[in-house]
């Protein structure tokens, strides 16, 4: 039997009875001897036995009943009876199997709830199974009693999940799909051992652990050594991800959960840890549990362990520095040496000066402010952000522009490329001719021996010092040559690192967010805001890395 599709938003006028069904699971919905067949069959049969017919479905395929929210055919049905009211003298009726169908609440009452929401805008809530009373009163109390063994069935299967759960990850073994540089392998039993590819499922009774998925793997630790390369930014290592592994969703959020997953050195882990608010206390499983070195390590611990260092010491950083605060983290406050952070007011508005458009009252402060950090004195100093990202784009800009730092820039590129000294000075020119006229001898002595005006022994040491001679020049004519080309890749190269000035100049100019924070971040070596004084103090970096690497060079040590 064909199921109808979920209903959509539209009018339910002359129709009388609809029906809701759901299987928590996908495998369930799509096997033919499930439960959606047959809690269609058993509700058209209460339909009939009432001389109605079911005229609207409303179905989730694989949906948990823990929630109304999370399922969109019941959400849907909800809104369409409240758009569509029935009057008191011809109720509309909704139709399901059991009270564990219309829903497995943790809290029994609020399956009373909804069905009271439908009621009181005309539809009455019947089920197939458990609801032959008529009397209100007596249908009320086991209509309870049906929605709280619903309720208790649930928390006792949610219990079962989270024991099995638990054992089987203290036996080192894995649970769920598996993360992203991983396959799950069968191990047990023996003779079933296999790699599951993603979203394959096991055979019931058989135990998986990780084993490393080689180009997945790779890239996990490219990623791990990227973050410790002081020059990456979670938003830089995102981009890159989304380059190298497209078909997962890369964010700011999955890579920082990646990057705190001991699942990469070989660890199995599970349970919450208790949260301050309290709302982990009485669960089971509120204890983490799991085991050690329980399948391959894809991270080493020492890169691990430097990881989960450097997360903590950015703990405490805006968050969201692309987007806002261009500055986060780059500038430091000069009393305490902590990094300013942005902060502000979403209701104060400061007037337009000096081009400035009007904008949110924004600003930086020092990082330890309302972090419960004891490092920095009052007072708290904070600058305006427009004030603050505008004197230190302005200075940037300035110094690119400064005909002095450009030439010190150029001479570090001469020296970058200048020839070896045992290379200088520069051959002598004519060395063609030379090596020519040589050539010329080497033949002559050669026809002399061949018709017998000169004796081999004669001609050897005269021939020895002809080939001498034509090794020595030849070597400098591709010393020549050599010291010539590079000459032009010098110039080229010197163009291209003026020309790459003069982008960063531009782009800085024009640039906003995480754009002008890419493009300023190498060229701002220090930065500090002095908040009694209200000095900012800046050092630009004139060789930046990122200028001599896009030309072909190390840097300058």
């Amino acid at each position: 039997m064909t199921l109808p599709a979920v209903v959509p938003r539209h009018s339910l006028e002359g129709v009388v009875c609809i029906g809701y069904l759901r299987v928590s699971t996908d495998q369930q919905a799509a096997e033919d001897r499930t439960s959606l067949t047959d809690q269609q069959r058993l509700v058209s049969a209460l339909a009939e036995s009432r001389g109605l017919v079911v005229e609207r479905w409303f179905t989730d395929a694989g949906a948990s009943g823990g929630t109304a929210e999370a399922r969109p055919a019941f959400m849907e049905l909800l809104r369409t009876c409240g758009e569509n009211p029935r009057p008191p003298a011809s109720q509309g009726l909704v139709l399901a199997l059991n009270d564990s169908r219309w829903g497995r609440f943790p809290d029994p009452e609020e399956s009373g709830y909804w069905r009271t929401h439908l009621r009181r805008v005309g539809w009455l809530v019947r089920f197939a199974e458990g609801d032959a009373v008529e009397d209100i009163t007596a249908r009320g109390v086991l209509r309870f009693i049906g929605a709280a063994q619903a309720a208790e069935y649930r928390k006792q299967l949610i219990a079962n999940t989270r024991r099995g759960m638990r054992g089987s990850a203290v036996l080192g073994f894995w649970t769920r799909e598996a993360p992203y540089g991983f396959r799950r392998r069968v191990v047990l039993p023996a003779d079933r051992q296999r790699v599951l590819e993603t979203g394959a499922r096991k055979a019931d009774g058989e135990r998986v652990q990780l084993v490393e998925h080689e180009g997945e793997a790779e890239i996990i630790r490219e990623t791990f050594a990227r973050y410790l390369d002081a020059r990456q930014t979670l938003g830089t290592i995102v981009e890159w991800l989304r380059r190298a592994a497209p078909a997962r969703a890369w964010s700011r959020r999955t890579l920082q959960a990646v990057l705190q997953n001991p699942v990469y050195v070989g660890h199995v882990r599970g349970g919450r840890r208790p949260s301050q608010s309290g709302r982990s206390a009485g669960v089971a499983d509120a204890t983490p549990y799991g085991k050690d070195d329980a399948h391959v390590r894809v991270v080493d611990q020492p890169t691990f362990a430097a990881v989960q260092a450097r997360l903590a010491g950015n703990r405490g950083i805006a968050t969201r520095p692309a987007r806002d605060y261009v500055l986060s983290g780059l500038v430091t406050c000069a009393t305490c040496g902590r990094p300013l952070v942005g902060g502000g007011s979403a209701m104060l508005r400061l007037p337009a000066t000096d081009g400035v458009p009007p904008e949110r009252f924004r600003f930086y402060k020092c990082s330890s402010v309302g972090a419960g950090v004891d490092t920095c004195p009052p007072p708290a100093g904070t600058i305006g952000k427009h004030i603050l990202e505008g004197a230190v784009v302005r200075a940037v800009v300035a110094t690119l522009a400064d005909p002095a730092v450009q030439r010190s820039i150029l001479r570090a590129v001469d020296e970058a490329l200048a020839p070896p000294a045992e290379h200088c000075p520069r051959p002598k020119v004519g060395l063609s001719g030379r090596r020519r006229e040589v050539e010329r001898q080497v033949a002559r002595l050669t026809d002399a021996v061949a018709s017998g005006i000169l004796d081999a022994p004669d001609a050897r040491r005269r021939m020895e010092e002809l080939r001498s001679e034509r090794d020595r020049l030849a070597t400098a004519d591709a010393l020549e040559r050599s010291v010539d080309l590079r000459a032009e890749v010098r110039a080229d190269v010197r163009a291209r690192v003026v020309a790459g000035m003069a982008d960063a100049a531009r782009q800085l100019a024009c640039l906003s967010g995480s754009s002008l924070r890419e493009v300023l971040r190498p060229w701002l070596a220090r930065a500090s805001f002095e908040k009694v004084s209200r000095t900012l103090t800046i050092a630009i970096n004139p060789f930046p890395a990122e200028t001599f690497a896009s030309a072909g060079l190390g840097g300058p040590d």
